[in-house]
């Protein structure tokens, strides 16, 4: 059976004007010469193009005047982002195209106020429930919470960050062999931290801390804090590490009472 073959389409040499007839994929995939030849001399051939910002004309390659919109570095930085002068301080502030059409006049918040005197949005913690006067950008950013530590509680007892780790599971087992009455991810607001179990009838907290985490000196730091706070809060503080727990549970567990 003959096959049926796509009619050629005849292209104009960009370079020295020679006729060829090529098939329409290759046309449309942009070929402009005749030869490789021809498309090297095309590449070395300048081009122009002119800058958005300053409205010069620049000569440069074929390829950087397809990509290129600016003339230089410094032309970019001062058209991308133009300067103003806060009506109060005076000090000069970096803006969008957009923030200017929208009447930047300040350089922060905090002297917008001192002129407009707007009041500052309430944002209302989902942890603690506390409400606390923010800045309207903190509200863009999506401010949920009061403070660091409700954050972090509220991330530990919500979504994924709720599920055990496994050495958590081998205490939560451990207290159930030993028929203690626990609490899980226990959140202690005043302390800033969330208890791994908290023991009611011992006012006991426990801890199932990882070796290379609870190793690092930042968060050997933190601990130490939490343990102090939570001794002045009145409760008994016992952390067991990874290796002890994995190790022998019911020894770790243990030298709580010893």
């Amino acid at each position: 059976m003959p096959r049926d073959y796509t009619p050629r389409v005849e292209l104009i040499c960009e370079v020295c004007g020679t006729s060829v007839m090529l098939p329409p994929s290759i046309i449309a995939q942009g070929r402009r010469c005749c030869s490789a030849k021809c498309m090297g001399i095309s590449k070395r051939r300048p081009a122009a193009f002119t800058c958005v910002g300053c409205g010069k004309t620049v000569v440069t390659s074929p390829s950087l005047a397809v990509k290129q919109r600016y003339c230089s570095e410094a032309c970019q930085r001062e058209h991308k982002k133009p300067r103003i002068i806060c009506e109060v301080c005076g000090k000069e502030r970096r803006v969008t195209p957009t923030q200017l059409a929208e009447g930047a006049r300040f350089c922060s918040w905090w002297c917008a106020r001192k002129v407009l005197n707007k009041p500052r949005p309430i944002v209302v913690c989902e942890q603690c429930g506390k409400q606390c006067a923010v800045p309207p950008s903190r509200v863009k950013q999506g401010m949920r919470f009061c403070s660091h530590s409700c954050r972090t509680i509220w991330t530990l007892t919500h979504d994924d960050h709720a599920r055990p780790t496994s050495i958590e599971v081998i205490l939560y087992k451990l207290l159930d062999e030993l028929e203690l009455v626990y609490i899980p991810q226990y959140a202690i607001p005043a302390a800033g931290t969330v208890a791994d179990a908290y023991l009611p009838d011992l006012n006991m907290v426990l801890y199932a801390d990882g070796d290379y985490w609870h190793g690092l000196p930042k968060t050997s730091a933190r601990d130490k804090r939490q343990n102090k706070k939570l001794a002045e809060l009145g409760y008994r503080v016992h952390r067991m590490s990874e290796k002890d727990l994995r190790a022998d549970p019911f020894q770790a567990f243990r030298v709580a009472f010893e």
